[in-house]
């Protein structure tokens, strides 16, 4: 089984979040174990830092533990749909 985690940075003020919050409820598919771990970067600095994130909101997908895509923008939610939520 593949290991896929999302890593999602972004600003609380940014209504968009929310959705990414009630996509990751659908997250269950093809032999895929999917995490989804949020980080709220005013809060989350030290994370940000260590992941080169400079915009909200920043999307870093790992398969297996290797970086194997990064994301900005609300452009995110169509593309972790189209790989990875059961249509």
């Amino acid at each position: 089984m593949r290991v896929v985690s999302i890593l999602y940075f972004y600003a609380e003020w940014d209504s968009r979040y929310k959705e990414r919050f009630q996509m990751a409820k659908m997250c269950h598919n093809k032999g895929v174990k999917l995490n989804f771990i949020d980080c709220e970067t005013e809060y989350g600095v030290g994370m940000s830092i260590k992941y080169g994130v400079r915009l909200c909101p920043t999307v870093l997908i790992f398969e297996d533990g290797k970086e194997v895509m990064r994301l900005n923008g609300a452009v995110a939610n169509d593309i972790i749909r189209e790989k990875y939520i059961k249509k």
